[in-house]
């Protein structure tokens, strides 16, 4: 391997060789590829830059060949290197660059195989240096202190250069890359060459800060990356205060500040201006019984004193208990209810206490086999439920049906009312539980029907009917007895023929069944006062007995008069309906 120092020429001269360098090499036919490159993509001026090849690409660089490299560079700037290539293809030689300014720019170099006529190119740069220095606003600093870090980029291109291009980012670690951390992301620099990053984060002790600066553009103007640090000192003020002690409390928080699961209890203890130099009480803690409540207390030190918290745990993870007590009002006989029916339980819970005893649920609606839920709930928050089922409740009333000959506002003679109608009851509930008609009468006058139908639940339903029973119509006496306001004058002891007649509506009775009695009975002829006096005509002497005379159409008593003179009698025939026919007679 060979190194060949350059020689300067005219500008001119080597800018017009430079390009028809490059023009030529990307014109030139190619007979394969290989790998070439430089051991860096940029270099400092004076730098030894080293130019390798090899058929890793599967170019066909051949053993023992020799392969020429010509390299062009900026203002002028020519070099050549030749290198024989190894068994495997493999060569490399060398150029330097300038020792000065001049050798800033870009390269372009071509490599050529003298035997297998392999050519390839390649460039590289030669930036121009810079440099960067980082200053503190305030150092030693406190903790909690707010720094300014100031980076500013020179070059050396001319000499100590303001850089306006590019970006710095500022972080920590060895380098600007692996084990970098950042922490504040690039920035351009401002017109002085600046950027600045503050901060009041920084921990007590001594923090290197990094300012990397990433640099900038290509050719002859491009800038190299340069970093620069300050080592900030920050110091921990003295501690005036005792640690913070921060309870943290899990479990399933119920009601009231009752847990109802187990409870553990853990504590943070912190100090950031000194170290905790002793704690009592202050590991974690599981709490798994009921308690109407557990003090823990962690108690910790520092430099800047004691400090103690605690917290009280009240732990019910149990159940109340539900005991049913009763159920009012309580059924019937059939197990059915016809109203509301009220169940009620009591309460009792050992900890924390019930919310309520005795609990209550009242059902209204109807309906057969019906239950009520019962809940007891503690002041924790647990619950506890009882079921009570088999509530039967009916709150219609039953309906009926009649059954006989009685209708609503019927009326009827006496002796030819109808037997008393019945009823059935109906209930598509609870049941029906009979029905039966009340106020049935067959004696003269208005009456009133009621059917009361019942149900198993005890509801009841009536209806009425009303009829009417009809008196008979009586006529007579007839002559030879007087009617109205006469009084009629016999001689003791004689018969006197009562004549009358009896009519059920148009129908005419003709049974002696139809009498119901006769009675004379005395009475003071005084209070007659002047009722007109009419001597009977006609007397009989045959038998008393009451006869229906059925050729002249009417019933015959015959009177025996008693042998009493001057004394009066209202002689009464009454029918078996009540109606009565009533006569004054006076005795001579």
């Amino acid at each position: 391997m060979s190194r060949i120092e350059p020689s300067r020429r005219t500008w001119r001269v080597l800018a017009v060789a430079q390009a028809l360098l490059l023009v030529i090499s990307l014109l030139a036919p190619v007979a394969a590829l290989g790998a070439i490159s430089t051991d860096q993509a940029d270099y400092a001026p004076g730098s030894v830059v080293t130019i390798s090849g090899d058929n890793g690409d599967g170019a066909a660089y051949l053993a023992g060949e020799t392969v020429s490299v010509a390299v062009v560079g900026p203002n002028g700037y020519e070099a050549a290197c030749e290198a024989v290539a190894d068994d495997a293809g493999s060569w490399s030689c060398q150029v330097v660059l300038w020792d000065s300014e001049l050798a800033v720019g870009e390269y372009l170099y071509t490599a050529t195989g003298h035997t297998s006529g392999v050519t390839e190119t390649g460039t590289f740069t030669d930036a121009i240096q810079t440099t960067t220095t980082v200053t503190s606003s305030l150092n030693p600093s406190n903790v909690g202190d707010s720094v300014t870090f100031t980076a500013t980029v020179k070059s050396g291109n001319p000499a100590n250069t303001t850089v306006t291009l590019g970006q710095v980012k500022f972080g920590t670690g060895n380098n600007c890359a692996g084990g970098f951390t950042e922490l504040q992301p690039a920035m351009y620099v401002d017109s002085n060459g600046q950027v600045t990053f503050t901060t009041s984060s920084l921990s007590s002790g001594t923090t290197t800060i990094r300012a990397c600066y990433l640099g900038s553009g290509t050719g002859s103007s491009a800038l190299q990356a340069s970093t620069g640090t300050v080592d900030q000192v920050v110091t921990a003020p003295a501690d005036a205060s005792p640690p913070v002690i921060t309870p943290s409390v899990t479990g399933t928080l119920g009601a009231n500040g009752w847990y109802t699961s187990n409870v553990t209890v853990s504590w943070a203890v912190t100090d950031p201006e000194s170290s905790i130099s002793s704690t009592t009480g202050c590991g974690s803690t599981t709490i798994t019984t009921d308690t109407t409540g557990t003090t823990l207390t962690c108690t910790a030190t520092s430099a800047g004193g004691t400090a103690s918290q605690s917290v009280t745990i009240k732990r019910d993870a149990t159940a109340p208990t539900i005991t049913f007590v009763s159920r009012s009002p309580a059924a019937n006989s059939y197990g059915w209810n016809n109203g509301d029916v009220t169940v009620t339980w009591s309460c009792t819970d050992a900890t924390s206490g019930p919310v309520a005893s005795p609990v209550s649920q009242t059902v209204s609606t109807e309906g057969a086999s019906q239950s009520a839920t019962g809940t007891c709930t503690d002041n924790a928050g647990n619950t506890a439920s009882d079921t009570q089922g088999g509530i039967n409740i009916d709150l219609t009333p039953p309906t009926l049906t009649w059954s006989g000959g009685i209708a609503d506002g019927d009326s009827f003679y006496f002796g030819s009312v109808p037997a008393s109608p019945t009823c059935t009851a109906a209930d598509v509930l609870s049941g029906p539980d009979g029905c039966t008609v009340t106020g049935y009468e067959t004696t003269v006058g208005l009456h009133e029907l009621t059917a009361t139908a019942h149900d198993k639940a005890g509801n009841e339903y009536k209806e009425t009917r009303k009829y009417t029973v009809l008196a008979w119509t009586l006529t007579g006496f007839y002559r030879p007895v007087d009617m109205g306001d006469m009084l009629n004058t016999v001689k003791g002891g004689s018969t006197v023929p009562l004549k009358f007649e009896i009519f059920a509506g148009t129908t005419e009775l003709t049974s002696v069944s139809a009498v119901k009695g006769f009675k004379a009975v005395s009475i003071n002829c005084a209070s007659l006062g002047d009722l007109q006096l009419d001597a009977i005509e006609m007397t009989t002497t045959g038998g008393t007995s009451l006869r229906y005379d059925s050729i002249d159409g009417q019933f015959i008593q015959n009177w025996q008069t008693p042998k009493q003179p001057g004394v009066c009698y209202a002689v009464t025939m009454t029918a078996q309906d009540g109606s009565m026919l009533t006569a004054l007679f006076k005795l001579k």
